[in-house]
């Protein structure tokens, strides 16, 4: 019993001069990290503005990477939007950024203020990001302008891996099934268009037309 108390009163002993020595060389714990140590900023951008973060085929958020310097940008279904890198300033000058394109409604100081599509309008965009909710497509003729094709709204039968399915840079062709003038938020429905496309194939083709045809008059016998 005295040599276990004995050795564990010298292991404390020890122990307390280790901790010592650490509050010597660290007196307090560290204001800022190593220029090794990955940083984190989170900012939460609406939704709809997901797509604009994110750009054709992935391009807005890889320039935004490599303009600033970034480890990595991801982005939720929610809105929710992680930014990792090794440098202060450049996190903070990104999060600006990406509150001046999604959260003020720019890109270079000025909202989509041009005229919007109208129920019923065929339209054509490019996929801009997939969700598990639908797509976001980028309107031709529309410059700064995105609609949402749901998932429910992509083909005429049920779509069960939309990641499957379509891809960022495809071209759709849609139907404008909604447009909600206060927000800018547009309806589109890809499935309208194949039905329409569908219906004009299956319709009977339209019967022959009779050309009437003029009837010579009999040439008169010569008069006797």
């Amino acid at each position: 019993v005295d040599t276990l108390a004995d050795a564990v009163s010298r292991s404390r002993t020890a122990r307390l001069h280790v901790l010592d020595i650490m509050r010597a060389t660290y007196p307090s714990h560290r204001t800022d990290l190593a220029s090794t140590v990955p940083r984190q900023r989170t900012l939460t951008i609406p939704p709809s503005t997901i797509g604009k973060l994110i750009g054709a085929g992935g391009r807005n958020i890889k320039s935004i990477i490599e303009d600033f310097g970034l480890r990595d940008v991801n982005v939720d279904d929610g809105g929710e939007v992680v930014v990792a890198g090794l440098n202060d300033t450049a996190l903070d000058l990104a999060i600006n950024h990406i509150k001046g394109l999604c959260i003020e409604g720019n890109d270079g100081g000025r909202a989509y203020d041009g005229p919007l599509p109208q129920v019923g309008d065929l339209v054509s965009g490019m996929v801009t990001d997939v969700k598990t909710f639908g797509a976001f497509c980028a309107l031709d003729g529309f410059e700064g302008l995105e609609g949402l094709v749901h998932v429910s709204e992509l083909a005429i039968e049920r779509v069960r891996n939309i990641d499957r399915f379509i891809k960022t840079g495809q071209l759709l062709d849609c139907k404008v099934i909604n447009v909600d003038t206060k927000t800018k938020k547009i309806g589109l429905s890809r499935k309208a268009v194949l039905m329409m496309q569908k219906n004009k194939q299956e319709s009977p083709p339209p019967p022959p037309r009779q050309v009437a045809t003029k009837v010579k008059p009999a040439p008169s016998s010569p008069s006797s």
